[in-house]
């Protein structure tokens, strides 16, 4: 089995989980804390709809390792980021990250508390308001438990931006849980953005015979096709044209960052991932970082 192969099996995988007696555990559990928009509790059954919602309509994505490096560097920078329909690659998807993306560090009494390895989102209409909204699914990593565990569900208004949203759920959790929420929020802001720039390459795999005989066993009724997220190979040499008016004495890193850039369609700033690059004159010797440095090798 391919690597990106496994994006659609476990989506497959989970699917079916949410039938088992031990998906009825986990989202009774859920149900003592998940509330809707008007603050009421939501019962287990809804949640576990939610859930095989999200994953039966979903598109496979497959997070290369380079691009959770990137996704983990990015991530907590990111703002004035508004959640538009025009954010997604497809109507409903599944993301799979080839190795889980850091969390602070938290355990529960219900044992939850590892980090993300995955997120699903599929579009809605907010009964109360008739707004189309955004449900994101959350998996995390929990010892034993190898497909992923459902923790966290975010209702996020299409036009919504991420500190508004942040803020609103910060206002429902518990002080424990909040860091992690928001942790979460900006890793599914920054997926999207990055998916959607020139620098990453969303392309198309088919997946092995035997992976599509597997799922036409379990009644997959999909096309059996992988989207893979990976960095685009660059066609230039990377932003060393700049005129120089000084003398410099040597070359440094500039690390990624956001730039928040005019888009005149929208008539706004929007948040653009600037890679790494070296600036300086060539031929002087590179300065050591101070700080660290999260290196993405293409």
């Amino acid at each position: 089995m391919t690597p990106y192969a496994e994006a659609l099996e476990r989506q497959l995988a989970l699917l079916r989980w949410c039938d088992s007696a031990e998906a009825a555990v986990l989202s009774e559990l859920n149900a003592r804390h998940t509330t809707n928009g008007r603050g009421d509790l939501v019962p287990a059954h809804v949640i576990r709809g939610v859930w095989s919602d999200a994953l039966r309509a979903a598109s496979p994505y497959y997070w290369t390792p380079a691009m959770c490096v990137l996704l983990e560097a990015a991530a907590p920078g990111i703002g004035g980021w508004r959640l538009e329909e025009a954010a997604f690659p497809s109507f409903a998807g599944f993301c799979l990250f080839a190795r889980p993306l850091r969390l602070d560090p938290f355990v529960a009494q219900d044992g939850f508390g590892g980090d993300m390895v995955a997120f699903s989102w599929h579009p809605v209409i907010d009964e109360r308001t008739d707004a189309p909204t955004v449900t994101f699914v959350v998996y995390d990593h929990e010892p034993g438990f190898l497909l992923g565990t459902p923790v966290t569900i975010i209702g996020w208004p299409v036009g919504q931006r991420l500190e508004d949203t942040i803020a609103v759920g910060l206002s429902r959790d518990p002080p424990r849980y909040r860091g992690r929420f928001e942790q979460k929020l900006q890793y599914i802001a920054a997926a999207l953005a990055l998916m959607g720039q020139t620098l990453v390459a969303v392309r198309a795999e088919s997946v092995d015979r035997s992976a599509r005989r597997r799922l036409e066993r379990a009644g997959w009724e999909h096309e059996p096709v992988v989207r893979v997220v990976e960095l685009r190979r660059r066609a230039t040499e990377p932003h060393d044209h700049e005129v120089v008016s000084v003398e410099w004495s040597c070359r440094w890193l500039v690390r990624g960052h956001w730039r928040q850039q005019w888009c005149p369609a929208a008539r706004e700033h929007r948040p653009i991932w600037i890679t790494p690059y070296v600036k300086g004159p060539e031929m002087k010797p590179l300065k050591p970082p101070r700080a660290t440095v999260f290196a993405v090798v293409r």
